[in-house]
């Protein structure tokens, strides 16, 4: 969780809020919004498009919320990463639940998603439910949620071609031998052209224009 601290400037390490709940959130977003060395990258608890699924998991919000914050969220970072956690095949997880889950994903400007199937821990009331989904069910959910995670990241990829961000550059890349670096909102960049040593460029923030989307990576060139 990133600490609302006033002493933070522009001169400090950038954070990151690693966890943003999905209800009464609005003072959060706002005082992010108004932190400069606040990072545009969010990480959410989906968990499940149903209502009933979320019912059944004790959480305390719906797929309303979840919409709204998403939506009231990229209304106030457009260019903000915002990546969601899915639980597939919870108990009592029918084949409608779950296309609900694809439908509200593939409705709602998200970045990625990083998709768990469930496992029953021994002692918990989710283990001594009835309805449980098939393992083979599981991976094939867990698959298709995975791959429309990755359409999302592309798609957002490709928004950010001809953008300028302030990149952490972090080390070289083993297959391309191109420096890489972060983007503030998360996104990984090769960086084609640097034209400066080594001791320039890593663990130093610097500007990078992303150019293009290849492979499924964003490359750029670093500005002078």
């Amino acid at each position: 969780m990133f600490s609302r601290n006033p002493r933070l400037s522009r001169q400090q390490p950038q954070g990151r809020q690693t966890v943003l709940r999905p209800v009464n959130s609005s003072s959060t977003i706002s005082w992010a919004r108004s932190t400069p060395n606040f990072c545009p990258h969010w990480h959410i608890p989906l968990q499940s498009g149903s209502d009933n699924i979320l019912k059944q998991m004790n959480r305390y919000y719906n797929s309303s919320h979840f919409r709204n914050l998403i939506m009231e969220l990229r209304a106030a970072m457009p260019e903000a990463a915002i990546g969601v956690d899915v639980l597939v095949g919870f108990p009592g997880e029918n084949e409608p639940a779950f296309e609900k889950t694809m439908e509200l994903i593939s409705e709602l400007p998200i970045t990625y998603v990083h998709a768990f199937p469930f496992s029953p821990r021994p002692g918990t009331v989710a283990a001594a439910m009835n309805d449980m989904v098939p393992k083979k069910e599981k991976t094939r959910r867990g698959r298709a949620i995975r791959n429309l995670g990755n359409e999302k990241k592309q798609a957002f990829y490709r928004s950010q071609v001809g953008k300028i961000f302030e990149c952490l550059v972090e080390q070289q890349d083993k297959e391309t031998d191109l420096w890489r670096g972060l983007t503030p909102n998360y996104i990984p960049v090769l960086i084609e052209e640097t034209g400066r040593d080594q001791a320039d460029l890593k663990n130093h923030i610097l500007p990078v224009h992303i150019t293009k989307t290849e492979r499924g990576m964003a490359f750029g060139t670093l500005l002078k």
